[in-house]
This record gives structure tokens, C-alpha cells and sequence, in this order.
């Protein structure tokens, strides 16, 4: 007769990562198919419209990470389905409304299909924390973002050329998506709580109140706002490859088809899969941190170092796109919650990581809105593959420049027993 354990390492991982990879994908098929267009010649009161409709998105998403900050960390297991089928459902009416209503409502529309995903990420992430291998199933589910996003743009691009409405795609692919989606919520319900193995490895995670989330800021606070600034930089560097690739890779090596973009990212997959996916197999949570935190910096050094050269160069576009897109999801990845699950199990805080996660990407979106704001005032000025090549260039070096100094926070917070937080419960 099987145990418990052994059925949960062969059938539970596997669920959880078919069910919150797949549902994550279909997010990006809600949220990113309208950036498959160019929307050429249409202008919003006189700003470029894509740029606005990125924007309006990017602040109704950075909007519901702040709300998370509360929602999230205190959402209960018994909530999480409601929350899901609400937040799907508010995103396809949103899209329902930028194809009926004119153009002009269309940054309207984008806000209020940010406003709902931002908050997805949350409520799927709580089926992967607290395990025994969560490294491995937020693999799946982070690395998600990388190949789904391709698609999404592959997807729009595709129906675009078979003459469709620009303002019509991103509704037609969410109503595809739907059937699946119904499939995988239910499969949701059928997922277990982490089994005393994974508390024993990774500690119990409970819901956290306001006074709780109180606690752990002020326990926290100067390894939070390093994380929070790290994360920033990262949100804006991945922001501008994904919602732009069309205008970057056609400044770097001219219009390309379709799956171009759903192909050329296979690499950064597969890298972030294999190299991200063992860190599972270091069992002690403050020696994970040290290498997770020393993979991140040696990432950044390569992405500032490879992108100076290509500025000066300009050689072998396609092989430096290819290489910053993997050093620069490798450390996105790892703090889209896998350190911030390390660091709750090194504190053993008894509360989730949920909350360092939205704290983080709250502001992470915050500072992505006033960098595209911008670069839409210096439009004219500089193309969108230069503005790309310099903040690799720039931010390579703060992120890493972080990485260093948040190392010797974390080894320093092993000798002083003060700087610990204690278990709320």
C-alpha cells in the first residue's frame, strides 16, 4: 500500500505543476495577445496608443499587487477557487469591452484586465509553497511566463494574418482558453495541503494578519527593500523584452514570423528549467539562499557585461538576445518566489511567502510604469532595442551590486539572533 508521501511525490507534484502551469499560461493568454499588434498610425490624445495600453495595463496590474500586499498573505485555502474564477471572469469581460467599445476606451479596458491578474499569480503560487519541491513546481509555473508569452503574441500574430480585427484577437484567444481553464480550476479542488514532510523540510505556512505582516516588516525590513529594489530593476528589464519584443527584435534583426517569437525563447525555457529545477536537492534552506543569491549576481554580471559589448559591437544580435533573455529569467524566476520560500523556511516565520512576493512586485510594477511614461516622452529620441541595451547595461550592474549586498545580510542574520523573526503561532 502506498504512503501518503510516496503518492504525493509521484502524483501531487505532478498535479499541482500540470494544473498551475497551465492555468498560469492561459493568464498570459488573457493578458498579453493585444502586444502582438502595433497598432501603427493610432495615437491616444496624442501619445503612442500600444505604449498607452501597456501603460494603462501596467498600472491597473501594479494597482492589484498593492491590494495583494493584504489580500494574498491572508487568503485562506478554502477561498482560493472563488478567487480564481473571479479574477479569470473580470479579465475576459474586460476584453469583451475593448472589442466592442471604440478605441478610445481602450487604455479604460487594459486597466481593468491588469487590475484582475495581478493577482493570479498569488492564489496559484499558495498550491506550490511550503513543499519539498517547490523549487520545482514554481519552475514550471514562473518559467510559464517565458514561453507563454511568445505564444500569446505567436497566437495573435497568426489570427492577425488570417484577417481578423487587431481589437477583436485578445477576446477570440480568451474565449479558446476558456474550456481548458474550467478544467484545470476543478482539478485545483482536488490538490492536497503539504504533507508533514514538507512542513518538517519547509515549515508550516499559515494565513498572515495585519499585525503579523506588521512583525515580520519590522523584523525584516532592510533585506525587504533590498529584495524590493532588486526586484524592480528585474520587473523592468522583463517588462520592456516582453511587452515589446516585436519592436525590439525587429530593430535588432528586421520583421520575423510569427512563431518566431514563441521559438526564440525555447532556449531561455529549457536553461531556467534545468538549472533552476536542482536546486530542490539542497535540502539545507540557508545554504539554497547563499547559492540562489550568488546565481543571481553572476547572471547580472554576465547580462551587463555581454550587453556592453553588444552596444560597441553590435554583432551577433540574435545570440545576445538569446543569452540575456536566460540570465535575465534565471534571477526573475528565483525571485518570483522561490527565495522568498527559502527565506521563510530560514526564519521559520509561520507565515507565506505571499506577502514578500507582493510586496516586491507591487513596487516592481510601480517603477515599470514610470520607466515606460518615459521612454514615451524620449520616443522620438531612442528606438526601443537601444533603451533596451542600455538598462541591461545599467541595471545588470545595480541588480548584481544588490545580490552582493543581500548575501552578506543573510550571512549576517545567522549570528545575530535579534535581526530573527520569531514564529508568530
Amino acid at each position: 500500500m502506498k504512503t501518503a508521501s510516496t503518492s504525493q511525490s509521484k502524483y501531487t507534484a505532478f498535479g499541482i505543476a500540470l494544473c498551475v502551469g497551465l492555468i498560469y499560461m492561459i493568464m498570459y493568454m488573457l493578458r498579453k495577445p493585444f502586444t502582438g499588434s502595433t497598432y501603427e498610425g493610432m495615437q491616444w490624445f496624442g501619445l503612442d496608443y500600444k505604449t498607452t495600453l501597456i501603460i494603462a495595463q501596467v498600472i491597473g496590474y501594479a494597482s492589484s499587487k498593492f491590494m495583494g500586499i493584504s489580500t494574498i498573505p491572508a487568503m485562506r485555502g478554502d477561498q482560493r477557487i472563488k478567487w480564481l474564477v473571479l479574477l479569470f471572469g473580470t479579465a475576459i469581460f474586460s476584453l469583451c469591452g475593448f472589442w466592442l467599445f471604440p478605441p478610445r476606451w481602450g487604455p479604460f479596458w487594459m486597466l481593468i484586465n491588469g487590475l484582475p491578474l495581478g493577482m493570479v499569480w498569488g492564489v496559484v503560487f499558495k498550491y506550490c509553497e511550503g513543499r519539498k519541491l517547490t523549487e520545482v513546481l514554481t519552475i514550471v509555473l514562473a518559467s510559464n511566463f517565458i514561453i507563454s508569452s511568445g505564444l500569446a503574441k505567436s497566437f495573435s500574430r497568426y489570427l492577425l494574418d488570417k484577417g481578423f480585427d487587431q481589437m477583436q484577437v485578445p477576446f477570440l484567444i480568451a474565449l479558446f482558453c476558456l474550456p481548458l481553464l474550467g478544467v484545470l480550476l476543478y482539478g485545483l479542488t482536488k490538490i492536497p495541503e503539504p504533507n508533514a514532510e514538507d512542513i518538517r523540510l519547509r515549515k508550516k505556512r499559515v494565513p498572515m494578519t495585519a499585525r503579523d505582516r506588521r512583525i515580520f516588516f519590522n523584523a525584516h525590513k532592510y533585506i525587504i527593500f533590498g529584495f524590493i529594489l532588486m526586484y524592480a530593476l528585474l520587473s523592468v528589464l522583463r517588462d520592456i523584452r516582453d511587452n515589446f519584443a516585436i519592436e525590439v527584435w525587429s530593430g535588432l534583426v528586421g520583421a520575423k514570423s510569427p512563431a518566431f517569437f514563441t521559438w526564440v525563447e525555447l532556449p531561455a525555457t529549457i536553461v531556467c528549467l534545468i538549472s533552476i529545477g536542482f536546486l530542490y536537492k539542497i535540502k539545507d534552506n540557508n545554504k539554497a539562499l547563499s547559492v540562489m543569491t550568488s546565481l543571481m549576481a553572476y547572471c547580472m554580471l554576465f547580462l551587463m557585461a555581454s550587453s556592453l559589448i553588444f552596444s560597441l559591437t553590435r554583432s551577433l544580435p540574435m545570440i545576445w538576445m538569446v543569452a540575456t533573455g536566460i540570465t535575465l529569467f534565471i534571477p526573475y524566476i528565483l525571485m518570483n518566489g522561490i527565495v522568498f520560500d527559502r527565506y521563510i523556511a530560514v526564519h521559520d516565520s509561520g507565515g507565506n511567502g505571499g506577502y514578500l512576493m507582493y510586496m516586491c512586485d507591487a513596487f516592481g510594477y510601480a517603477v515599470s510604469v514610470l520607466v515606460l511614461i518615459s521612454k514615451n516622452i524620449w520616443s522620438d529620441q531612442v528606438t526601443w532595442e537601444n533603451f533596451y541595451v542600455v538598462l541591461c547595461v545599467l541595471f545588470g550592474l545595480g541588480v548584481s551590486v544588490i545580490c552582493l549586498w543581500l548575501l552578506a545580510q543573510c550571512k549576517s542574520e545567522k549570528v545575530a539572533p535579534n535581526l530573527s523573526f520569531r514564529p508568530l503561532r
